[in-house]
């Protein structure tokens, strides 16, 4: 399946979910602004026609998301390295679900 990239100037974030993929558009991780794309195995940032993995989830330690009071809707993953990654997302609501995801894919990890 291929996935088409997302221009730099897109700011708005949206969800489109599939069976088993998730996708955020308008995040921005290291300066780029791009897709999220979450499967069962990964997730993966896409910008500018390139794609990059960025974890599978067995790497994946935890994640935390900025509380409320902050301005960003930050998302952080902290890798099983001790590595760690940021990124921002256009709106709380989807920082929210992307969070929900993220748990539901490291406890479907946890129990195989």
């Amino acid at each position: 399946m291929t996935i088409p990239a997302v221009p730099s100037q897109a700011i708005s974030a949206s969800h489109q979910q599939g069976t088993n993929v998730a996708t955020y558009t308008g995040v921005r991780h290291k300066k780029n602004v791009g897709s999220l794309i979450l499967t069962w195995d990964h997730l993966t940032f896409q910008a500018e026609g390139s794609m990059t993995t960025l974890a599978s989830w067995d790497q994946v330690k935890k994640h935390q998301v900025s509380p409320q009071s902050h301005p960003k809707a930050l998302l952080k993953l902290v890798r099983k390295d001790g590595k760690s990654l940021t990124c921002e997302f256009t709106s709380r609501e989807e920082l929210d679900r992307i969070r929900q995801e993220i748990t539901a894919r490291l406890r479907s990890r946890n129990s195989v």
